[in-house]
């Protein structure tokens, strides 16, 4: 039996050798592939979207927290002052 296994012929040929049908499955499959990766890019770039809004949102009410804590501080303070100065 000259024919050969599937998997034997792209090992033992390059792809310029292989007929054209099956040049044309690789080239079929390496789009589909290259869609998935786009996919997965774009996937990736908006979970890293999701996570610096998530993050920066984060940032804003522990700067917002910080305000308050300063703000109670510093009244705490005038009144303890205006308290002792009586």
């Amino acid at each position: 039996d000259l024919r050969l296994k599937e998997g034997e012929e792209k090992a033992r040929y390059p792809s310029f050798l292989l007929n054209t049908t099956e040049r044309h499955i690789e080239f079929k499959d390496d789009t589909k592939q290259n869609r998935n990766n786009k996919n997965l890019i774009k996937h990736k770039y908006l979970l890293q979207k999701q996570i610096n809004s998530s993050i920066d949102t984060v940032a804003a009410i522990r700067l917002l927290n910080l305000r308050e804590l300063v703000s109670i501080t510093l009244l705490l303070v005038v009144y303890i002052f205006i308290l002792t100065d009586i």
